[in-house]
């Protein structure tokens, strides 16, 4: 967490999922989506969701800059459990965003 250097106030938010601090008054983590807030916690299928499209363009973006990356270390960079894992491939490859030009998997 930061703080102000003036009155000692909090400025940031750690999220209890990833670790990575957030502006204070995120009601989601930047970094994974998780629910930063109990109010505004949104349940079930909705956070799974919220947390995939979240994490959808920084696959994209790894993909983009590493040109070729396996499932096992999307789930260890990520944190991905099996069902997000799932979920990203069959976004991946729906978009096909998951194949280069010559038809080859880039995951």
């Amino acid at each position: 967490m930061t703080f102000c250097d003036q009155c000692g106030a909090r400025l940031s938010t750690q999220c209890h999922t990833c670790g990575v601090e957030n502006r204070l008054g995120a009601k989601f983590c930047h970094a994974c989506a998780t629910s930063l807030t109990s109010s505004a916690a949104p349940h079930g299928q909705q956070e799974f969701h919220a947390r995939l499209y979240v994490v959808v363009p920084a696959v994209i973006g790894l993909l983009q800059s590493e040109k070729r990356v396996s499932y096992g270390a999307l789930k260890q960079i990520f944190g991905f459990d099996e069902r997000l894992l799932r979920e990203v491939r069959a976004e991946l490859l729906f978009k096909r965003l998951a194949i280069d030009e010559e038809g080859k998997g880039l995951v």
